[in-house]
């Protein structure tokens, strides 16, 4: 890790900390701490390291607008059009607007490939890339998540490494576990699916059938 990412780190982390509750900081922080372990894991360059964690650091950054219509209003007034799937997803909203409000309050630091790992972190989509497929991982298994889904993911990743799965097959068939579980949920729950989750799904499935390990 470079010593200007160190310290630009330290300088965002202070930032959520001030403005989260203890129990959202927690859990970036140890977003935070999870993608900097994947980065190395998976080898990513300094830039794309950088995209990922500094993503990371922020990608719950409009999480204090989730009450009442707070996201609805966010957007507004960040000039985002949401379409009807969006607002009918309201608990994936943070995203959207997560990604708006970084670039807003951080724009001589926020480059599109970071955007675009805030944007897609919650829902997914087809065709992601590395730093926002770990994103999107990373932000379902850090070791603070103690739902048991959570808990099956992290250890079903990490098991698939210490099987000698090449780290990108194992990312491409947690994700698409991951994704089964949260429809499934969703559907459970008689909730809206948002069409981004059920295209990552559907993408990734091709993709995990092929490497074989489905």
């Amino acid at each position: 890790m470079r010593e200007s990412d160190k310290v630009k780190y330290g300088k965002l982390l202070c930032d959520m900390k001030a403005g989260l509750d203890g129990f959202r900081y927690s859990h970036v922080e140890s977003v935070y701490n999870e993608c900097v372990r994947l980065s190395g894991l998976f080898g990513l360059t300094d830039d794309e390291s950088d995209t990922l964690v500094t993503a990371a650091i922020l990608h719950d950054i409009a999480k204090p607008f989730d009450r009442d219509s707070g996201q609805i209003a966010l957007a507004d007034g960040l000039g985002i059009i949401l379409t009807d799937d969006d607002a009918a997803s309201y608990k994936t909203l943070h995203a959207i607007t997560g990604a708006a409000l970084a670039q807003k309050c951080y724009p001589e630091m926020i480059t599109e490939g970071i955007c675009e790992c805030i944007r897609w972190h919650s829902t997914g989509k087809a065709d992601m890339s590395i730093p926002e497929k770990l994103l999107y991982l990373a932000d379902y298994i850090e070791p603070t998540r103690k739902f048991d889904d959570c808990k099956y993911l992290r250890e079903y990743f990490y098991g698939l490494i210490e099987k000698g799965v090449s780290p990108e097959a194992a990312l491409d068939a947690a994700l698409l576990v991951s994704l089964d579980m949260t429809i499934k949920e969703l559907v459970d729950m008689r909730a809206n699916i948002h069409p981004d989750s059920l295209k990552a799904r559907n993408f990734l499935l091709n993709i995990v059938k092929r490497s074989g390990i489905i």
